[in-house]
């Protein structure tokens, strides 16, 4: 049965539910087929519902409670977590953790999976670019065409180490025409921008590697250098300690144990895997789950909230 304080908070009938939600962008956008992005209005509608909730710093996340405690964090790093999320953040007194892929930071361009999706949604309507062993088939000569053409160069790049994701995606974009500049709407932190960031008094900074590549595929050496040097990049940049570090991509096989270990070495305090499922006193501090967060009205996301923590309405 579900108790209600006064000040209208939801409790769980078993106290100590832990939850760790997690964002990307906070943007309408007209093409989003990652479903990375969240729109202004949506994201106050949520901090509006974990009002009733227990909002903490991600690092409190493991402390003793009774009742449902949240965190919120979002991965990559773009842009609008300064434009438009911290703003709401901090009208809401809501606190958060940016994990920003510290190579980005003012590089003036796209993350790959958004040159990709820029490739496949706005390229010629005619290209058609034959498999090879560099990368797959793509046929743009439809919608369908395209979003398969999407999915399946997507599934191609992800396993892939971020020099050879870089060196197809270059010849693909020749291939189909496309030179314009980064888009202003899908541009990562500059180096501005993430000192600004830094400074709220509702926004930690983590890290979430130097190139976002798929820990599992890299040497050893390489996972060392992507999860150290992305501490040491961005305090540098913030003047500030970085104490979390979160596991680029969304899957099981995305890191390993060595990675975890290389982020205790690395004076982590935590880690962060995109994996769902709720945080427990027992949880690894270098292996914590987190629920993806889609583009939810208010009312579907507490039904969401309600049912990872084991609220009965």
């Amino acid at each position: 049965m579900v108790r209600f304080r006064k000040e209208g908070r939801l409790r769980p009938a078993r106290p100590g539910k832990r939850l760790i939600l997690l964002y990307h962008r906070i943007v309408s956008l007209d093409s989003d087929p990652l479903s990375l992005a969240v729109s202004p209005a949506n994201f106050e509608e949520h901090l509006r519902v974990l009002g009733r909730f227990q909002v903490a710093r991600l690092h409190e996340i493991l402390e003793p409670t009774v009742e449902v405690r949240v965190a919120i964090t979002f991965d990559d790093g773009y842009a609008d977590n300064l434009t438009s999320a911290e703003p709401l953040l901090r009208a809401h007194a809501s606190p958060a953790t940016i994990f920003v892929v510290s190579g980005a930071v003012g590089s003036g361009r796209e993350f790959w999976w958004d040159r990709l999706e820029r490739l496949c949604f706005q390229g010629a309507v005619d290209a058609r670019v034959d498999e090879t062993e560099e990368y797959p088939f793509i046929d743009l000569r439809g919608e369908d065409s395209r979003i398969a053409s999407f999915w399946r160069v997507n599934d191609f790049m992800i396993q892939r180490h971020p020099n050879r994701i870089e060196r197809v995606l270059a010849q693909l974009e020749r291939k189909v025409g496309i030179y314009a500049e980064a888009r202003s709407s899908h541009l990562p932190l500059s180096v501005e921008e993430l000192q600004k960031l830094a400074a709220s008094p509702v926004i930690d900074i983590g890290a979430h590697s130097v190139s976002h590549p798929r820990l599992s595929i890299l040497a050893k050496s390489e996972q060392e250098r992507e999860i150290s040097s992305s501490k040491n990049m961005l305090e540098t940049m913030t003047r500030m300690p970085v104490r979390s570090f979160s596991y680029p991509y969304g899957s099981r096989d995305a890191f390993s144990r060595f990675s975890m270990s290389v982020a205790r070495r690395s004076g982590y305090e935590l880690a962060c895997a995109n994996i769902p499922g709720s945080v427990r006193e027992r949880s690894s501090q270098f292996r914590l789950n987190r629920f993806l967060v889609r583009n939810w009205t208010g009312d579907e996301f507490l039904g969401r909230i309600r049912q990872w923590a084991g609220v009965i309405p």
